[in-house]
């Protein structure tokens, strides 16, 4: 009954709906269902539910690979069937327990840490991949169906999100599912000015003028001017506010972040996004020790001096 209403649901919105039975633990049942696309194949989504809670010393081997063989070999299998094709997207699904306690869960963790590393794999041979680590969702899905559950995750503090802010997070994670050869390592501004680099695609306008400013001037001189600073501080507690998922939120450039609502979790987005649109490492210790938004400005002005005049040299 659910597959047939999540079915009518995909088709009303003109999608081409088929069901293939099987496991994503199993090679040749991938396989099968590929061979059935009526058409190439050009995005995966790797979702998966498979949890089977006890404390580690008490838990058996089938528990353990219950809970992780999805993560483990059901990604290895989708990366191997689907190797030549040119896919826009190899979208996972992990989740914060990597990076929040939950007991008599080390199965789920280590196979969402599996999955979180298999992202940096791909982009290590130039695939796209992205890993969008969850929350607890409150109003749809296995905490909505069980009351029990959710009870739970509130009595533990945990916070949760909603259908809503979940699918924003899908829909900007489409934006940044890029492979290897545009992660944090790269040089940032190659191409720049043909529109090429990835990078910076779905940032404002204002930044990629500024960047290509930047990249073909005078680039320590530039960067050392108040209003560059002010500026990249700006767009910087803009991309921050998104991430708390208030992007009408005012900017104010004095205030600290931790003023502004930083954690862990938004701080490590925060140093991604750093990585990915300057090319800069920004240690989530600087962001947190920034004795303000314009001081983590400077910090990424400076440094963007430094890595243009580098190139150039």
């Amino acid at each position: 009954m659910a597959e047939s209403k999540f079915s009518a649901e995909l088709g009303a919105m003109g999608c081409s709906v088929i069901i293939v039975k099987g496991s994503v633990n199993n090679l040749e049942d991938v396989e099968d269902a590929i061979k059935k696309a009526p058409c190439p194949i050009r995005g995966v989504f790797h979702f998966f539910m498979v949890q089977m809670d006890s404390p580690l010393l008490d838990m058996t081997w089938k528990d353990w690979k219950d809970a992780s063989e999805p993560r483990v070999n059901g990604t290895w299998n989708l990366h191997r069937a689907l190797h030549g094709q040119p896919l826009d997207h190899f979208w996972l699904a992990s989740s914060v327990v990597t990076v929040a306690y939950q007991p008599g869960q080390s199965n789920y963790k280590a196979g969402c840490a599996f999955i979180e590393s298999f992202c940096q794999y791909r982009h290590s041979l130039g695939l796209p991949a992205f890993v969008l680590s969850i929350r607890s969702i409150e109003d749809i899905g296995y905490l909505a169906e069980n009351p029990s559950a959710l009870r739970s995750i509130k009595l533990q503090g945990l916070h949760l999100v909603r259908e809503n802010g979940f699918l924003e997070s899908v829909e900007a994670s489409l934006f940044i599912s890029t492979s290897g050869g545009r992660s944090s390592t790269s040089d940032s501004f190659e191409n720049l000015s043909s529109g090429d680099q990835a990078d910076t695609r779905g940032e404002s306008s204002q930044l990629k003028v500024f960047l290509q400013s930047v990249s073909e001037g005078n680039a320590i001189e530039t960067l050392a001017k108040e209003e560059s600073i002010g500026f990249l501080s700006m767009e910087i507690g803009t991309k921050f506010n998104d991430f708390l998922l208030r992007p009408d939120a005012p900017v104010d450039p004095d205030l600290k972040l931790s003023e502004m609502g930083l954690d862990s979790l938004t701080a490590i987005e925060l140093r991604r996004w750093l990585g990915q649109v300057f090319g800069l490492q920004v240690s989530v210790l600087e962001m947190i020790e920034a004795a303000s938004l314009k001081e983590v400005g400077r910090i990424v002005a400076t440094r963007l001096g430094e890595k243009i005049n580098l190139r150039d040299m």
